[in-house]
């Protein structure tokens, strides 16, 4: 576990059910989603259309069967306030916002608790 992370505030947006976490990326912040159901975090390519990506030769369907184009593989350091965090995600099209999957929540998230919208 990521023994340096304190206690952060999930944020829930009106409407939605999923739990979001405030962080910058390269000084943008960003509302990024807490995917449990996702084995891999992703990135719109978007939100990093200037950086090199890394070949990878991972494949991805959506619950529904549906391919997901994978264009490549990028390392990032996210910003939870002024803690730097790193990131290792896939960069897509057809998603609109970050998910933060269980590659790495299982790497820097010891505990959600989702009555007090918290993650330690």
């Amino acid at each position: 576990m990521n023994d340096h992370l304190p206690p952060t505030i999930t944020n829930h947006i009106k409407g939605e059910k999923g739990a979001y976490l405030r962080i910058a990326i390269h000084g943008v912040k960003h509302l990024e989603l807490l995917d449990t159901g996702s084995q891999i975090s992703l990135i719109p390519r978007q939100i990093v259309p200037d950086l090199a990506l890394d070949k990878t030769e991972q494949v991805l369907h959506a619950a529904n069967g549906t391919n997901i184009g994978v264009m490549g593989e990028v390392n990032l350091v996210i910003h939870l306030g002024r803690i730097p965090v790193p990131l290792k995600c896939l960069v897509v099209d057809n998603v609109s916002e970050v998910l933060l999957g269980l590659d790495w929540m299982m790497t820097n998230v010891e505990n959600i608790d989702f009555k007090r919208k918290t993650i330690v």
